[in-house]
């Protein structure tokens, strides 16, 4: 984890003693050396959904029809200099801004806000749209206002299963071609299922795709209550398989990998100069299943294989094996999330 996403609150002026909280929160993030990356909540902080037109206050509105939901960009620009303004007085500079989410804004809109404020050090996040699908259309059209393109993936139930890795590469091809990034915004997955596990395993499989297609960076959505304790600690579950995720996917790029099972799900890690091979798999049935791993190209293991599992029962349970095959059985608990690290090399 290296950057956090800052609530803003539209409804709230800046002075107001609930941003304390936001400062508060700022100071010991970039104090931790994460990223600062505020965007405009749809919410008020105390558990009141504002979607649309109503997370932005009366009072950064006016009769201006031709702007998304009459918005007063002379008061919005301001607005969010404030904001900028009382983090920095709170020692805390900001990198990346949202200024709308799930929001239908148009290119003249980011245009109109930009020209208006007076602050500029930082990059430009936007499209954030609820929809994948409507995302790809977004960033056609915004995206020479942005420096980074972002979607958010709420529609994956409304898009095949088969489909969701070609739609984050249409999203990704679309940001490619303005020569901007591409990020998955709010991955939220984490909280949909009856257990720990279920939870655990629906965030991951939502986030393989999107990495699959190319996105560069990955935020999830209240990921302090998703997969932390208030005093700080970390869940065994969720936490605890994400991070592993993580951290076995630094200093390595992609490899291409499939699953022919419905039910498990696989993504890929390769480091090409260690020719270590790192798999995650997960099991979304509440049945155990025994799978065959195979490599392609001519690959064989090469050596120890690690494998970490994460079930209902287990947290993180390691076993090792030797591997020098180019193809093994593997057992994926129901409800699962497990990991292999494997050596690798091209055999003769």
């Amino acid at each position: 984890m290296d950057l956090v996403r800052m609530p803003i609150f539209g409804t709230r002026a800046i002075d107001d003693p609930y941003n304390q909280i936001i400062w508060d929160t700022a100071i010991t993030a970039q104090e931790k050396g994460l990223l600062i990356f505020p965007s405009i909540a749809n919410g008020d902080g105390v558990m009141n959904n504002l979607h649309n037109a109503a997370k932005f206050g009366s009072f950064l509105k006016c009769a201006c029809p031709f702007n998304v939901y009459s918005l007063n960009y002379d008061a919005y620009s301001v607005f969010i200099d404030d904001y900028i303004d009382a983090l920095r007085a709170n020692g805390v500079s900001i990198d990346y801004l949202g200024p709308f989410n799930e929001d239908p804004a148009a290119a003249s809109d980011y245009r109109k806000l930009w020209e208006k404020m007076t602050e500029s050090e930082f990059s430009r996040v936007g499209v954030e749209t609820w929809a994948l699908k409507t995302g790809v259309t977004t960033a056609a059209n915004v995206s020479e206002h942005l420096d980074i393109a972002g979607s958010h993936f709420y529609d994956d139930d409304k898009i095949a299963e088969a489909e969701h890795t070609a739609t984050w590469e249409n999203f990704v091809s679309v940001a490619s071609a303005a020569n901007k990034p591409a990020w998955f915004t709010e991955s939220t997955r984490f909280s949909i299922g009856e257990t720990e596990m279920e939870k655990t395993v629906n965030g991951i499989n939502q986030i393989f795709p999107a990495i699959r297609g190319g996105v560069e960076r990955v935020i999830i959505y209240q990921a302090a209550n998703r997969l932390v304790w208030y005093n700080g600690t970390g869940r065994n579950f969720r936490f605890r398989p994400l991070k592993q995720f993580i951290t076995s996917s630094l200093d390595k790029k992609v490899a291409a990998s499939t699953s022919n099972l419905n039910e498990i799900k696989v993504l890929a890690f390769v480091n090409e100069e260690s020719n270590l091979l790192s798999i995650n798999l997960t099991n979304k049935s509440a049945e155990d299943k025994s799978i065959r791993v195979q490599l392609k190209n001519s690959y064989k293991g090469d050596g120890t294989t690690t494998r970490t599992i994460f079930t209902n029962e287990q947290q993180g349970a390691v076993n090792t094996y030797p591997m020098n095959g180019g193809a093994w059985r593997v057992l994926v608990p129901a409800y699962s999330y497990v990991h292999l690290d494997t050596p690798i090399k091209l055999s003769p």
